[in-house]
């Protein structure tokens, strides 16, 4: 009964052992993804531009977010659709 036990905690480590980096990435991303919007609500703000969509992106080997804004024309034509890459 005691072996059972044991092989039983044994396994659930493994098991949480094969879990965690996966979770601890996931919590990563929403970190980066939260840290990239904060940073596309600021630089719409900087440009006067209203911001469409904020993501993380790698730039090479270094990790950045893509944020697309839309920003007015001078001459009041129709907006215009701007990526700025943004290193983090």
């Amino acid at each position: 009964m005691k072996t059972t036990q044991n092989i039983l905690a044994i396994a659930a480590l493994g098991v949480m052992a094969a879990i965690a980096p996966r979770i601890a990435m996931a919590e990563s991303y929403e970190l980066a993804q939260d840290r990239c919007q904060v940073i596309g609500q600021q630089l719409a703000q900087e440009r006067g531009a209203q911001l469409l969509a904020a993501s993380q992106t790698n730039a090479g080997t270094r990790a950045a977010c893509e944020v697309v804004l839309l920003t007015q024309s001078r001459d009041g034509g129709r907006p215009r659709r701007e990526v700025v890459v943004v290193p983090q």
